[in-house]
């Protein structure tokens, strides 16, 4: 209902077809989304579905194929299309976008008409583009993942041998790039949220072309998501290399009859859906509702046999694991469950293992200098890291915090360069280079430092927070014991059920500014 409310369905409009309500309702973007026309995939699985109220609807079936008309009058020549600005010409957009469209031409080719051998042309040049570019402003594998697909659906739909051995190659790629500790790079680093949906895509793919190296990677992957499915079924959070707190069901409800862990986590993630306790198509936005709701949709296509499943860490007496490489740390006991973000800084994530609800979700701190600076400690970096069964340590400096937001004057300025020097392909990927340097990679160091010092007992867990500060820098603030994302991440921050149920957060922790500007040290400590 979201996904037909956002569209435009009036057959006079010029923008007939879009899904970006902000561009054809409000009038409040300059160019439409591409991306949002995901959503003629979920309504097509919709359409075909017997127990649907959306079964074989005349009405929606012409909303398909409007909006299958609409993707391809908004896309590149080239066969590309754009997510963030116009002329981007999005590798990682064409990669979401094609096999969606592509599964919506399969369902609805008769109500297009003449127009669907125009489709179907104008999709294999966005298959021949995902062939021949690359995206270039970092390693982001669930993109990767979701171009392989794509091509592997151009591969069976356009009769395209050529993308069929093309998906090949991105797929040798994804697993040859897999961490031994079973996570696959999301800007450098691990992210259980985005790693539901790169399973996804790797399971999907799985169903068209089994390979023994692909099972084996999706193996590895399960066995490191399974420590990151929390006391209340919800999964991921500030300790990822993106900070995401998604979770994609399909992908374990596809590999539910092969992998019993992956019926145990499917499990786990459905039920928490199901109460709301996640993030649901009921409380994400617009920008990651089509790829949410397609997960939903086809997990709920496939029966899960959840009858003799393991156990996942969150259930066993007591737990224990150190991933070094994801800087990710599982404590557990029949009290607590607390994961350690160490390559964040040193985050801190508790559920109480009764209720289920999360009692500490500490992002590390953010501080102001003197000169007016902002500071923090939540940088994904390699810090300096000790871990014991009984605690774990992270070393970690701080860095200046960068939250740009959009102003008139960074608008007219980019807009200037989408019109000109960026309709470039080289060029507009060397800008979203510096723009994600600018807005995700570590900013300048600064020479103040916390150890954080993690000690976990049987029924509580310790904080001891010891802050240097060599150079006397004026601190004027520093407070922290609170969520917080340090990076730019439009899929993060969004609020669930779960954080609904548990307690509110405790009021922030204040360090003595004053104490760590004159003597260069101050500590904090404090139970949970």
């Amino acid at each position: 209902m979201r996904a037909l409310g956002d569209q435009d369905r009036d057959p006079a409009s010029p923008t007939c077809g879009c899904f970006d309500r902000r561009y054809w309702a409000w009038k409040l973007v300059d160019f439409p989304e591409a991306t949002f026309q995901r959503h003629v995939y979920p309504l097509a699985m919709l359409v075909q579905d017997p127990s649907s109220r959306f079964h074989n609807r005349a009405d929606v079936i012409e909303s398909i194929a409007a909006g299958l008309r609409f993707a391809v009058k908004i896309q590149h020549r080239n066969g590309s299309f754009d997510q963030a600005f116009p002329f981007e010409q999005s590798w990682g957009a064409t990669a979401f976008l094609l096999q969606p469209l592509l599964a919506a031409l399969e369902c609805v080719r008769p109500a297009v008409g003449g127009d669907g051998d125009r489709i179907a042309e104008r999709l294999s040049a966005s298959a021949a583009f995902l062939r021949q570019a690359r995206e270039r402003h970092g390693r982001i594998t669930n993109h990767l993942a979701g171009g392989a697909y794509s091509l592997y659906a151009a591969s069976r739909v356009l009769g395209d041998a050529a993308s069929a051995s093309a998906a090949r190659e991105l797929v040798a790629d994804i697993v040859a790039s897999q961490s031994q500790e079973g996570w696959f790079p999301e800007y450098g680093g691990a992210d259980p949220g985005y790693q539901t949906l790169c399973l996804q895509y790797l399971a999907e793919i799985d169903l068209v072309d089994r390979t023994p190296e692909l099972t084996r990677a999706m193996e590895r992957a399960l066995e490191f998501l399974q420590w990151f499915v929390h006391p209340d079924g919800t999964l991921g959070g500030l300790y990822g290399s993106r900070r995401t707190r998604i979770a994609y069901p399909a992908g374990f409800v596809l590999l539910s009859s092969r992998f019993q862990m992956a019926g145990a986590i499917a499990h786990a993630l459905l039920a928490a859906a199901a109460d709301e306790r996640s993030i649901t198509v009921q409380t994400v936005d617009a920008g990651n509702l089509a790829p949410l709701l397609s997960s939903l949709v086809r997990a709920l296509s496939v029966q899960v046999d959840c009858s003799s499943v393991p156990k996942l860490p969150r259930e066993r007496e007591s737990a224990a694991v150190d991933f070094y490489g994801a800087g990710l740390h599982v404590r557990s006991t029949l009290r607590y469950y607390a994961v350690v973000g160490s390559r964040n800084g040193g985050t801190l994530t508790v559920f109480d293992r009764a209720s289920g609800h999360c009692t500490r979700d500490d992002g590390g701190y953010v501080g102001e200098l003197g000169d007016r600076r902002q500071v923090t400690s939540q940088v994904t970096a390699q810090h300096g890291v000790q871990a014991e069964r009984e605690s774990v340590t992270v070393d970690a400096t701080f860095a200046e915090l960068s939250h740009p937001v959009p102003a008139p004057s960074r608008f007219v300025l980019l807009r200037l360069l989408n019109l000109t020097a960026m309709r470039s392909l080289a060029i507009g990927n060397a800008i979203k280079r510096m723009l994600v340097a600018r807005l995700i990679a570590p900013q300048t160091a600064v020479r103040l430092r916390v150890r954080r010092r993690f000690g976990f007992g049987e029924e509580r867990v310790s904080i001891d927070d010891r802050f240097e500060n060599p150079d006397r820098l004026s601190v004027t603030s520093l407070r922290g014991g609170r969520p917080f994302v340090s990076i730019h991440m439009a899929s993060a921050g969004y609020y669930s059920g779960s954080m609904l149920e548990s307690a509110p957060a405790p009021a922030a922790v204040e360090i003595d500014a004053a104490s760590l500007s004159r003597d260069g040290s101050a500590e904090w400590t404090a139970h949970v």
